[in-house]
């Protein structure tokens, strides 16, 4: 529970079965109108999926006294975060699990719904016949491309830590983005560690622009990798998103090659205007060093232009709130 709202256990009896009820109260409608319309949003985008990773949500609507509520699938699991505890994750655990957030993320693509907030809160890990199933939650900020986004001129709605760069520079986003995000949380999973690090929020926001992530196996050389998941990974978190893998059923099919111990395709990253970084075959990194280091000069401006903007939106935002 929290000030804002709170999720309960209830119980139904036709048909018979728990569910998760979530609640927005209204004292914090009020403060945020936009709240209801992204708790509309959520359910919206939830109830039009139908995918074994995605929580089902079974009704939504508002009380007299103008609570917002969500009746939803209960999910008997961990959080990620919470298993993330034990990492660095056992390599082919991981390709499986992500191999099917993939899966289900394709499904909500193809629908013209993109999360924007992938993160380990957001993911629960559960056990269904001995096998592991995620369970994708929270489509809070999730943008339906056929609608009118909710986001303020000024405002990014996500969490820094797990948004990609295009997120962050307030582009018009496709599916590539949740690849990026969940890029970070299979890189966190094989190593215990994020690829990208910062001690704040604006940090994170210009660490995006510019920092290339560090090969898993140069981070932790203790790890035994499957061929090809390295590759896999450091494609993910491509900066630009025509690097990244065309989409989420192509980033699946490498994953479960992986998983299967077979040998993934088509891997290398197309080249962006001749600055492309090679990959080897053991997945071991030639031109992410060299590549950064061309990019100096322009990141360097980035990250000026990144501030300049930072400083304008919140100085707008201290006027309106002083005026």
């Amino acid at each position: 529970a929290g000030g804002m709202g709170a999720v309960y256990l209830a119980e139904q009896s036709t048909p018979k079965r728990q569910a998760a009820i979530k609640v927005l109260h209204k004292s914090a409608v009020v403060e945020d109108p936009t709240l209801v319309e992204r708790f509309k949003r959520e359910a919206r985008a939830a109830l039009s999926l139908s995918h074994p990773v995605i929580v089902n949500v079974y009704d939504f609507g508002e009380l007299e006294d103008a609570t917002l509520f969500l009746a939803m699938e209960l999910v008997d699991g961990v959080s990620l975060t919470e298993k993330l505890r034990e990492a660095p994750l056992d390599p082919k655990w991981c390709a499986d699990v992500v191999a099917q957030m993939a899966e289900g993320l394709s499904e909500a693509h193809d629908k013209s719904i993109i999360h924007r907030d992938l993160k380990p809160d957001n993911v629960f890990v559960t056990e269904v016949r001995g096998h592991t199933l995620p369970k994708i939650l929270d489509f809070g900020v999730a943008k339906l491309t056929d609608e009118v986004d909710l986001t303020k001129t000024g405002l990014i709605y996500g969490t820094p830590k797990y948004m990609s760069p295009e997120q962050i520079r307030g582009e018009k986003l496709d599916g590539r983005s949740d690849q990026y995000s969940l890029g970070i949380i299979l890189y966190q999973m094989l190593v215990g560690e994020v690829p990208i690090k910062s001690e704040t929020p604006i940090g994170y926001i210009i660490a995006h622009q510019n920092d290339i992530p560090v090969p898993p196996s140069e981070l932790r050389p203790d790890l035994e990798l499957p061929a090809g998941l390295e590759q896999t990974v450091l494609r993910m978190l491509e900066k630009e998103r025509d690097r990244r893998f065309p989409s989420m059923r192509a980033l699946r099919d490498a994953l479960v090659a992986i998983r299967d111990g077979r040998a993934p395709s088509g891997l290398d990253a197309p080249a962006a205007g001749g600055r492309g970084a090679k990959v080897s075959a053991s997945g071991s990194v030639g031109g992410n060093t060299r590549a950064a280091e061309s990019e100096i000069g322009s990141g360097r401006l980035m990250k000026l232009l990144v501030i300049g903007i930072l400083i304008l939106g919140i100085a707008f935002l201290l006027l309106k709130y002083l005026l």
